[in-house]
């Protein structure tokens, strides 16, 4: 796919006359050579997904079948115009845009060549094209839990922020008795007890589950030097840079929630979105990698082209079609909202945001009609008040 054209506008060439549009781009408007119009308002052409493709001497019904689509219209677009559309965006400062139609030549075609009126156009090969494209069937799976697990380092014990605590054994002075989990460790820590090493491991598990019961990003374990334990829990992004290693026992540790979670999976509506204290993972390595995290270490299948589909990176549960399962990385520029079904469903692989580093994106310079400002890869828009503020004092 060269360019999604869904919720785009059409710049529809509709007679011979070989020059330019007079009105402006962004206009809706007709005159003797061009018209411009929604896409999504043109006839024919409403489906979950319009887009211009490189179809190499095959037709629209190939390139929708190969992503489980069904073509449901096509037309040659209206590249040999491509000199006089390019500068005429360009001169207003705009997106050059490639969604356009040749449809001078629609009459003829439907008089000269057999079936294409009944196929809407779809069967016809050419070298590019603009295809229309619809789901067929959709299926509902069970949604997986979200995925807990957590990197804990015995080397930083604290990180400054603000959290809630709790206690797992009595106060003093009877410091260390009667821990929640259950399995005492005494007063001191001793790495080489096998006992100590289970206990250790049932008072992280507590803390863990405690940490999933609030949602929480990431928590520290404590032991003091007197023997009683405790456990922290940040609700927030924690700043590991400013973790640090106090006086405690050395079983002591931080915990932060796993890099790479999926969100709740979903087969149209709502579009899929990530748990709390998460965000979308936004490039194709960082997608590779979280694959390999994930429970059962699923497949990464690669970079694909999928508009009005899941952005970035996502994982696809295909009951019917197993081998088309797995974790995907989705280039395409479409909107989800506009998928009308698919086969399976589907679920955002996400990054928790526990590492709260700051970087600014990419300034805006471009007119209304420019892309988006957008952040750096790897990274996410800051979603509150207070993160902004913390994070202007770091950029």
């Amino acid at each position: 796919m060269v360019e999604d054209c869904t919720h785009k506008d059409f710049h529809i060439w509709h007679t011979k006359i070989k020059k330019a549009p007079t009105y402006e781009p962004g206009e809706y408007a007709k005159y003797d050579a061009w018209r411009t119009v929604k896409v999504q308002e043109e006839d024919g052409w409403q489906s979950s997904c319009v887009a211009f493709v490189q179809t190499n001497k095959t037709s629209c019904t190939d390139w929708c079948g190969v992503h489980g689509l069904k073509c449901v219209k096509a037309m040659d677009n209206a590249g040999d115009q491509k000199s006089h559309l390019r500068p005429w965006f360009e001169a207003e400062d705009y997106v050059v845009s490639q969604c356009s139609l040749a449809a001078h030549a629609e009459a003829f075609k439907g008089q000269k060549i057999e079936g294409y009126v009944d196929t809407h156009g779809c069967d016809l090969p050419l070298n590019s094209q603009i295809c229309a494209c619809q789901t067929t069937t959709t299926t509902t799976v069970a949604n997986p839990p979200m995925l807990d697990d957590y990197d804990c380092t015995t080397a930083k014990n604290f990180v400054s922020g603000t959290y809630s605590q709790i206690s797992l054994t009595n106060y003093c002075p009877n410091c260390f008795a009667n821990p929640k989990n259950n399995n005492p460790m005494g007063k001191t820590y001793d790495p080489h007890s096998t006992a100590h090493v289970e206990a250790l491991a049932d008072a992280l598990d507590y803390c863990k589950a405690e940490c999933n019961n609030r949602n929480c990003s990431a928590f520290f374990f404590q032991k003091h030097g007197n023997g009683h334990e405790i456990c922290g829990f940040y609700m927030e992004a924690v700043d590991l840079n400013l973790a640090v290693k106090h006086g405690h026992q050395e079983c002591s540790q931080v915990c932060t929630r796993q890099k790479y979670m999926l969100g709740e999976h979903t087969t149209r509506s709502p579009r899929p979105t990530c748990p709390q204290n998460s965000s979308p993972v936004t490039s194709a390595d960082t997608c590779a990698q979280s694959a390999a995290s994930l429970v059962g270490n699923i497949n990464f299948g690669g970079t694909v082209s999928q508009p009005n589909f899941a952005p970035g990176c996502y994982h696809l549960e295909a009951p019917d079609h197993p081998m088309s399962s797995g974790v995907f990385f989705n280039d395409a520029g479409g909107d989800w909202h506009a998928n009308t079904g698919f086969r399976g469903a589907v679920a955002l692989v996400c990054s928790s945001d526990n590492s709260m580093t700051y970087e600014l994106g990419v300034p805006r310079k471009k007119p209304a009609m420019e892309t988006a400002p957008t952040c750096p890869t790897n990274t996410a828009s800051l979603s509150s008040k207070s993160k902004c503020e913390i994070g202007r004092a770091h950029v």
